[in-house]
């Protein structure tokens, strides 16, 4: 009688009081006159599951396509599930936009993981959906979901800058000076002023037609450019021990020939060949 008990009490336990979304669908089904085992049929899974889920032994699916389909089959809107409503708090204003937007064009998740190349590991690209993780705000992950929803990156607010430029001043400064720097440390490299040759891989080579051969230069100048080369030197550090401007370092390499006559930049050729102790008709 004592053990008969025990198990009625455990059944009960397990057996927990259908959840409002439960009950929905229950009576949802009784009206629609909708078979459990039909039920299962049309949602893609065993009879058995269908059967747990409504005896309330185990929680209630947090899957938002599940819900969606559950919704779908009883002629309900999927908001009128607690679970559902809590699932969609958790997300993004982006994560939104791309579920409706998969909605409009009768996308399920792989065909959006599969629109996207395979080019985001499939374990993250999940956590967004479900809104485990934000919405990315890498510019390059948000061009991979607006190429695959055919939506412009600027709806989503992650994107930024929207139609602002995408580099600003500074930012160019910076980055050209570090690129002409680059050069340079070549062209010391190509003239044979450099014993550290430099390989440019993704720049076409043309980029070096910058600076004159090296038979432009005059015996100063070369006198200059090789002591560099034995110093490891570069036009940064060239500015910064001689005291001349970068500006006017870039014009007088470039022109050698005609700059280095010219009173201003005679004075500033003096200036770096004292700075770099080099004697006069030798290096």
């Amino acid at each position: 009688m004592y053990k008969s008990l025990v198990v009625i009490m455990s059944k009960r336990a397990v057996e927990q009081k259908p959840t409002g979304s439960v009950q929905v669908i229950i009576e949802q089904l009784d009206e629609l006159k909708i078979s459990k085992t039909d039920f299962a049929r049309m949602l893609g899974v065993s009879p058995d599951y269908v059967y747990r889920i409504l005896k309330g032994r185990v929680p209630f699916p947090h899957v938002r396509e599940t819900m969606e389909r559950m919704a779908e089959i009883c002629g309900l809107d999927p908001h009128v599930f607690a679970e559902y409503r809590e699932m969609e708090q958790v997300l993004s204003t982006s994560t939104r936009l791309v579920w409706q937007r998969m909605k409009e064009r009768r996308m399920n998740r792989d065909d959006l993981f599969n629109a996207m190349g395979g080019r985001i590991s499939r374990p993250y690209f999940n956590s967004i959906l479900r809104g485990d993780q934000p919405f990315p705000s890498n510019r390059a992950y948000i061009q991979l979901f607006a190429l695959a929803l055919d939506l412009p990156p600027t709806v989503f607010k992650e994107y930024g800058r929207g139609q602002a430029p995408r580099w600003d001043a500074e930012q160019i400064r910076e980055l050209e000076e570090q690129f002409y720097s680059l050069i340079f440390d070549k062209m010391l490299a190509d003239r044979g002023f450099s014993r550290h040759p430099i390989v440019l891989e993704v720049i076409d080579a043309k980029v070096m037609d910058l600076f004159p051969a090296r038979e432009a230069y005059d015996a100063e100048m070369t006198d200059v450019l090789r002591r560099m080369g034995e110093l490891g030197m570069g036009l940064k550090e060239l500015a910064k021990v001689s005291g001349v401007e970068a500006e006017t370092l870039r014009k007088l390499f470039h022109n050698p020939g005609g700059k280095s006559k010219d009173g201003k930049f005679a004075a500033a050729l003096k200036e770096i060949r004292t700075a770099l102790r080099v004697e006069d008709g030798e290096a």
